[in-house]
């Protein structure tokens, strides 16, 4: 009866312990607490606002899907914060409230494309122009660094590395080699890429005519 006593108690103790693991690696993972949770019409609102300012999200339906964290994702990076691409908060759908445009940039043209986010930002003129929605590679590519424009090709083609039946790159900026920044027909919000920056093509149709050769790409963070 003594064994058994003590013996309750620590294993009371220990599934404790683990449901209170379990929790904060939920958390992580964008599912947030219930206290910061946010509503579908919350997050209704978000996607309203981040869509007027120029944030890749998706339809206006209140669903926290891929698109919608990607969106967020973008905003977080541009606004300061740590880019994630966790579930709204309460507590940011306030400060998205308070935004009126994209934020300031360094000065000069440029791109800079986020790995974490799934996205590319343009800037001109020390302010963020532009955000597009992207898709990188699917192995780590391109790496992470700066680099500039090379070369450009307009129109559709096939990539001489990766040949398809028919064109699959539209509009390519290289900046790497045989690594562009490029049009495609899917732009899913993970990493699908053979290494180039699929971009939709409208997001190409905008981007091909600001950029030039010499220009700086800086590619960033890890999905």
């Amino acid at each position: 009866m003594w064994t058994s006593s003590v013996y309750r108690p620590v294993r009371v103790s220990r599934l404790l312990v683990t449901a209170l693991l379990t929790v904060a690696m939920l958390v992580p993972f964008g599912l947030g607490t219930p206290a910061e949770a946010a509503t579908r019409s919350q997050v209704t609102e978000a996607q309203a606002k981040l869509k007027e300012l120029g944030y890749p999200v998706g339809a206006v339906d209140g669903v926290d899907g891929p698109q919608t964290r990607r969106g967020l994702c973008a905003w977080r990076r541009l606004s300061g914060r740590t880019a994630h691409r966790n579930a709204l908060t309460s507590s940011e759908l306030k400060a998205i409230r308070g935004t009126t445009r994209l934020p300031n940039a360094s000065s000069g043209r440029g791109v800079t494309v986020d790995k974490t986010c799934q996205a590319v930002y343009y800037r001109d003129g020390g302010r963020w122009r532009k955000v597009l929605a992207a898709s990188t590679g699917s192995g780590g590519l391109p790496r992470v660094g700066w680099y500039r424009v090379q070369r450009k090709r307009p129109g559709w083609h096939t990539s001489t590395r990766y040949p398809a039946p028919s064109p699959n790159m539209y509009n390519s900026v290289y900046f790497d080699g045989a690594i562009a920044l490029h049009g495609a027909r899917q732009v899913p919000t993970y990493p699908a890429s053979k290494g180039c920056v699929r971009l939709t093509v409208r997001g190409a149709d905008y981007l091909y005519p600001r950029l030039r050769v010499g220009d700086p790409v800086r590619v960033i963070g890890r999905y």
